[in-house]
């Protein structure tokens, strides 16, 4: 799966439908998330004759004044249009393809109407539905709006209520946690074992928790306390091939790292996972 996902919009991209196409060439699935201001007419029919596998789309509340609050600059008739429209132009021409699926971030501000969320995107053609933490926290006002930081009792329940509105609606649904654990041996991201990231200008890294945009974010808030932000860069492909860069010495040892961690026994300790997963809440389940 080619996921062109980056820390920012990708229809922004000029190229952006040349990558689906070359992609989808090469005998790949591709998919793709969106906050749909870009998404119209055209994009909707690119979207279908590319024959995109997954359209995911960007929710932070199920009405409009809780998403466009939490998202600055959002447009939710436009955000709900796009997916109504894309189910409809899939529907005229019978496709079983893109599949349409929501991300929905949880904030303190926002998980109440995650069971709402999840009735809106079914209703809308959503096929699938994730609900995801704000586990990313460059600046320390955030920290107050994460749920997993600031539990209630009644969280649990949101989710639950979520899931149960999701299984009547017939469609995919997945939420992380809304309490975390301690540290787990290997995060959902796994760098490099199953997820690689590939910046816009070649660069070259193990997950995209680490691919931040340094001239946006210089330290991450992790409980309550700033850490320095230093990317971890394998290479750039433009200077040396891929699989060179995940032969060398470097990727070698992070894969080696989560492998070993994966498959500790007891009779040794568990490896230290890399200095920036140790501030990573990807780390302890979110």
């Amino acid at each position: 799966m080619v996921f062109l996902q980056g820390w920012g919009e990708p229809l922004t991209n000029p190229r952006f439908w040349d990558m689906v196409a070359l992609a989808k060439k090469a005998g790949r699935q591709v998919g793709f998330i969106t906050n749909a201001l870009l998404f119209g007419p055209r994009e909707t029919e690119l979207a279908c004759e590319l024959d995109v596998d997954l359209v995911c789309f960007t929710f932070t509340g199920a009405t409009a004044a809780t998403h466009e609050h939490h998202r600055a600059g959002a447009d939710f008739a436009a955000l709900t249009g796009s997916i109504a429209a894309l189910a409809a132009r899939k529907a005229a021409k019978s496709l079983s393809r893109p599949v349409i699926g929501v991300s929905y971030t949880m904030t303190r501000g926002n998980i109440a109407e995650l069971p709402e969320a999840v009735r809106l995107a079914s209703s809308l053609g959503a096929g699938q539905f994730t609900a995801n933490h704000l586990d990313c926290i460059p600046a320390l006002a955030l920290e107050n709006d994460t749920v997993f930081l600031n539990p209630r009792p009644e969280d649990a329940g949101h989710v639950a209520a979520a899931a149960r509105q999701a299984a009547a609606a017939e469609i995919f649904f997945r939420a992380e946690p809304p309490n975390l654990g301690g540290e787990i041996l290997v995060c959902e991201a796994n760098p490099l074992h199953t997820t690689l990231f590939v910046k816009v200008d070649g660069t070259v890294v193990p997950c995209h928790q680490m691919a931040l945009p340094r001239d946006i974010v210089g330290s991450l808030w992790f409980r309550g306390s700033p850490c320095g932000y230093s990317p971890v860069v394998l290479g750039n492909v433009a200077d040396t091939p891929l699989p060179e860069l995940l032969a060398a010495q470097q990727a070698q040892g992070i894969f080696d790292c989560f492998e070993h961690r994966a498959n500790y026994g007891l009779d040794r300790p568990i490896p230290e996972a890399p200095p920036i997963c140790k501030v990573c809440y990807k780390l302890y389940g979110a």
